[in-house]
C-alpha cells in the first residue's frame, strides 16, 4: 500500500498496470470508485492526490464526514491454506524435482505469480 498524506491523514493507495486503459491506475480504498490514470506509476500518484483532495473538499462543502485513514496492517508471514489431496501430492512431488522444502517451494511460486508487471506495494508519502 502507498500513502497518499493529506491534511496530516495518510491514505492508502494501490497502483497497477492496466491493460485495458494502457495505463497505471491509482486507487485509495478509503475512497470507494475513485481512481486516477497516468503514464506512468508517480503520474497516476500524483493524479490520485489531486482527486483525493478533490473529495474531501466536496465531501467538506456538503457536511459530509471525512474517511479515516485505514491502520497499517502487520502481517506474520505465516497463513494456513486447505488444498485437496492431489494438489498437495502434486506440490511435493514439485518440490522434490526441484530439491526444495515444500514450504520454500510454495513461496517461491507465490512471489513469481505476485511479481507480475504491476505496481503493487510502495509505501510513499505525496504532499
Amino acid at each position: 500500500m502507498n500513502g497518499l498524506c493529506r491534511e496530516a491523514q495518510v491514505y492508502s493507495a494501490h497502483i497497477q498496470w492496466s491493460r485495458e486503459d494502457g495505463e497505471f491506475v491509482a486507487t485509495s480504498p478509503e475512497f470507494p470508485g475513485l481512481s486516477a490514470l497516468g503514464q506512468t506509476a508517480d503520474e497516476a500518484m500524483v493524479s490520485l492526490t489531486a482527486a483525493v483532495d478533490a473529495a474531501v473538499a466536496a465531501l467538506r462543502a456538503d457536511g459530509e464526514p471525512i474517511p479515516e485513514p485505514r491502520p497499517l496492517a502487520v502481517y506474520s508471514g505465516q497463513f494456513r491454506v486447505r488444498v485437496p489431496r492431489s494438489l498437495h501430492h502434486a506440490l511435493v512431488t514439485a518440490a522434490e524435482r526441484e530439491g526444495v522444502s515444500l514450504n520454500g517451494f510454495i513461496a517461491t511460486t507465490l512471489a513469481r505469480e505476485v511479481s507480475t508487471p504491476q505496481v503493487s506495494s510502495r509505501l510513499r508519502r505525496v504532499r
